[in-house]
């Protein structure tokens, strides 16, 4: 009894899900597909996730306000369990959905197969169908109005897999209550997609896997969900075992199934992830899944996650582009020139991208737009005021990364790495469409290649890098940042060790090359926003002079 599921929905009527584009010159408004099309052959019409838990929501509020007899009550409270908190003016706290759907709902394998090797059916799967405006003062057709919506066919059975977080977690009777008011909310849901309630889109959900008795929906004595939020802390949580000097490292290959939306900026109605998955993204997933101390260890410093950066064509992890190379106009596909060590007066410096250190080659990942909307229950359409019609670009699915997991060597029992391997969901909206990943992980090979410095000390920043100025405030200052390396090699074992930033540069060339990076961040187990995180961006180089020496030892523990 995990709370796994599986979902059939078998169209009565013919159906469109819209991708909220066109094609000119064809039609108007197309119907989202599954990727694995071809260029002769698309894919296969799906339903998305979001699209069935929005209109699954709406059936079970439909079902809870029946049965509390207004709009509060005990089965409010588990409709707020399964589909999580709404974005409202005034909510001080949202919760988490433990409805989970693995992605969108797809037609049987067998008939997808059979869509790619035959692309006339592929074709044949949707049409075309006319539509005209309507004149509200003659009733009759505008002029030039006339437009072509496409159509998938009626008849086809779509399946997809869920399960409900925390089901384990739950009484008898709570399970009952959780699966009863789901089954009821898709019985009661009649229509998906556009045009429902004009006769497009009829359909019918059925549950399976889940064991639910209608008979709870009629109980006066229905407990009330827990009120537990995920990611809560422990009051007394465990100490941090000893650990010997130096680190394990684990090398985490990331495959990404959905596309994964992290760190996402907003601007306007564009919701856009970065080209990456940040390390702090990863944090949370990486402790809970190796449990006991590495709570304790992330919060010592003891434990690091490394952001999720393009794997190379070799193979490897990339990193951030140096600020220091520049590219040729139109072509950033490959480095023209290193500042740092030659005149360069043209050129344009890279903003994105990933550089494989064995090659230079500069990787670019690919994005998937996708457009979405929110429902206004009472007008039920898109209004400003719920959110409206809003993008999200996300980092694509198929793409490769590379990351890595460190820990204190002896911290944690051998073969730790193996509770890494899995499907994670990672990133926003990943109850649905979005986030997730497959994870393979496996030891690292140690490589010792620091050496001593002494001299000159060139500084490469792989992540973003918080400091503080003297009175307490985010700085993106080079002063201050030269601070705060000084500051961890004296604790790495080398207070005898001075700093000094070079600013100005030589015979044309560049001496620092820094841009400042901003992350809204937010705290999921709160369910609030946190303090926005600015600092120096990753990719920014630093030159500092070095008054006395640093041992390979102390460089090592710094990096």
């Amino acid at each position: 009894m995990n709370g796994e599921f599986e979902l059939s929905l078998f169209m009565i009527s013919d159906w469109r899900i819209g991708t909220g584009t066109g094609r000119y010159g064809y039609l108007h408004r197309l119907v989202q597909r599954d990727a694995e099309g071809t260029a002769k052959a698309p894919g296969a019409p799906i339903v998305p996730a979001k699209t069935l838990v929005g209109v699954w929501r709406d059936s079970c509020e439909l079902a809870a306000h029946a049965l509390d007899s207004g709009s509060s009550g005990v089965w409010h409270d588990w409709l707020a369990f399964l589909f999580g908190g709404q974005y409202a003016t005034g909510d001080p706290m949202l919760r988490p959905a433990a409805l989970v759907l693995n992605g969108p709902l797809r037609l049987p394998d067998r008939l997808t197969g059979l869509l790619r090797d035959r692309p006339s059916v592929a074709w044949a799967a949707t049409f075309r169908k006319p539509g005209v405006a309507i004149d509200p003062v003659t009733g009759t057709a505008q002029t030039e109005m006339l437009r072509f919506e496409e159509m998938a066919r009626a008849g086809v059975t779509l399946s997809g897999r869920g399960r409900i977080e925390g089901y384990d977690g739950l009484d008898p009777v709570g399970r009952e209550a959780a699966v009863a008011l789901l089954m009821a909310g898709a019985r009661l849901l009649e229509g998906i997609g556009g045009k429902r309630r004009r006769g497009a889109g009829r359909c019918r959900l059925t549950i399976d896997g889940l064991a639910g008795d209608f008979a709870i929906l009629g109980r006066t004595d229905v407990p009330a969900p827990p009120t537990d939020r995920p990611f809560s802390v422990e009051d007394r949580p465990m100490a941090a075992p000893v650990a010997r000097p130096g680190w394990e490292t684990v090398n985490l290959t990331l495959t990404v199934e959905q596309p994964v939306l992290a760190a996402a900026t907003v601007q306007g109605n564009l919701v856009e992830g970065a080209d990456h998955i940040p390390g702090w993204c990863l944090m949370p997933e990486v402790a809970r899944r190796l449990g006991g101390a590495a709570h304790a260890l992330v919060r010592t410093g003891d434990l690091v996650v490394t952001a999720a950066t393009p794997q190379t064509p070799d193979g490897e992890r990339s990193l951030p582009v140096p600020k220091v190379l520049v590219h040729a106009k139109g072509a950033p596909a490959r480095p023209t020139a290193n500042r740092m060590a030659e005149d360069a007066a043209d050129g344009k410096q890279y903003r994105k991208g990933f550089i494989a250190p064995g090659n230079g080659t500069i990787i670019i990942p690919g994005t998937t737009l996708r457009m979405h909307n929110t429902i206004d229950d009472d007008l039920q359409r898109p209004t400003r005021a719920v959110g409206g019609v809003y993008i999200y670009r996300a980092l694509a699915a198929g793409t490769v990364l590379r990351a890595q997991v460190r820990v204190r060597a002896g911290a944690l029992p051998s073969g730790w790495e193996r509770r890494l391997n899995d499907r994670w969901r990672v990133g926003r909206s990943s109850k649905d469409d979005y986030g997730r990943v497959r994870v393979e992980a496996q030891a690292a090979v140690q490589e010792d290649r620091v050496r001593a410095v002494g001299g000159v000390l060139r500084v490469w920043l792989l992540s973003d890098l918080l400091v503080r100025d003297a009175r307490l405030r985010p700085s993106t200052e080079v002063a201050d940042a030269v601070r705060a390396l000084e500051a961890a090699f004296a604790k790495a074992g080398a207070p005898e060790v001075r700093l000094t930033p070079i600013i100005a540069g030589e015979n044309g060339r560049v001496a620092v090359a820094v841009a400042a990076g901003r992350t809204e961040s937010w705290h999921r187990g709160w369910g609030l926003p946190r303090s926005t995180l600015y600092g120096l961006a990753q990719g920014s180089c630093l030159t500092i002079e070095v008054t006395g020496r640093l041992d390979p030892a102390v460089l090592a523990e710094v990096r």
